[in-house]
C-alpha cells in the first residue's frame, strides 16, 4: 500500500488545483473484508499554492503514517506523528541515491474507451503502466481536465496520495483503480472544495523532533 494523493468550464487554461478534495478508499478480492477494517475510512488531500497535506480519516493506516505535508517545489515531505511529536523528513533523491535500483521510471500513459461523471466533473478513462521493482504495475484513472495538482519536482510522499499528481496524466484523477497483491484498490472522490484552506495547515509543529524517514520504522520494520 505504501508504493503507491477547479476552475470554471468557462476559462480555457487548465487551472492548478486549489482546495480540498476527500477520497473514499474500497477494497476487493479475497480477504479484503478484513483488510478493509485497516485502511482509513476517507483520504483527505488539501492543497495551497505549492504545497499539499494528505490526511487519513480512521484506520491502522492513519496511526501509521500520521498525516503527510509536502512540498511540492522542492520535492520533499514531511510525516507528521502527532502521537510520537516528530516529523520525519522524505527526500527521495537521497534516497534513491541510497538504493539501487530503487529510482522507477515514469508511467507510460494511454487513453482508453470510457467516461465517467464523479463529483460534477465529466473524467475520461487512462491506463498506466510502470515499470517498478517488484515488477510491471498497471492501474487505471478516471481524471477531469479542468484542473491539476502543482507540478512536483520528485513523486515523493507514502501512501496513496502521491497517486493523485502521478505523472503523464492530463489532469487530476478523480477516482483510481489498481491491484495490490490479492486486492484491487479503488479511490474515488466524492467531494471536490476549490475553498482555500487555511495557511496554518501547511506549516510544520513547533518542538517537534525532526530526523529523516526510514521505511523499516513503520509498523515495526514488519
Amino acid at each position: 500500500m505504501l508504493a503507491l494523493v477547479v476552475c470554471s468550464a468557462g476559462l480555457f487554461a487548465q487551472a492548478t488545483f486549489q482546495g480540498k478534495l476527500t477520497y473514499t478508499m474500497e477494497l476487493s478480492g479475497e480477504g479484503a473484508e478484513m483488510a478493509q477494517a485497516m485502511m482509513p475510512n476517507a483520504i483527505i488531500i488539501s492543497v495551497l499554492k505549492d504545497k499539499s497535506l494528505v490526511e487519513y480519516d480512521g484506520g491502522m493506516l492513519s496511526m501509521m503514517l500520521g498525516k503527510t505535508l509536502t512540498d511540492n517545489k522542492k520535492g520533499i515531505s514531511y510525516m507528521i506523528k502527532d502521537n510520537e511529536e516528530m516529523v520525519y523528513i522524505i527526500d527521495p533523491k537521497k534516497m534513491n541515491a541510497e538504493v539501487d535500483g530503487a529510482e522507477e521510471a515514469d508511467p507510460v500513459v494511454s487513453k482508453e474507451e470510457g467516461e465517467m461523471e464523479i463529483a460534477g466533473f465529466k473524467c475520461q478513462k487512462y491506463k498506466m503502466v510502470q515499470n517498478t521493482p517488484m515488477g510491471e504495475a498497471v492501474s487505471y484513472a478516471w481524471v477531469t481536465d479542468q484542473f491539476k495538482m502543482p507540478s512536483n519536482e520528485s513523486s515523493s510522499g507514502p501512501g496513496m496520495g502521491s497517486m493523485v499528481g502521478a505523472k503523464g496524466l492530463p489532469g487530476m484523477p478523480l477516482r483510481m483503480e489498481m491491484n495490490q497483491g490479492p486486492f484491487t484498490v479503488v479511490m474515488m472522490a466524492k467531494e471536490v472544495n476549490l475553498d482555500a484552506p487555511e495557511k496554518s495547515k501547511f506549516k510544520l509543529p513547533k518542538g517537534y523532533k525532526q530526523e529523516p524517514f526510514d521505511p523499516n520504522s513503520l509498523m515495526g520494520g514488519m
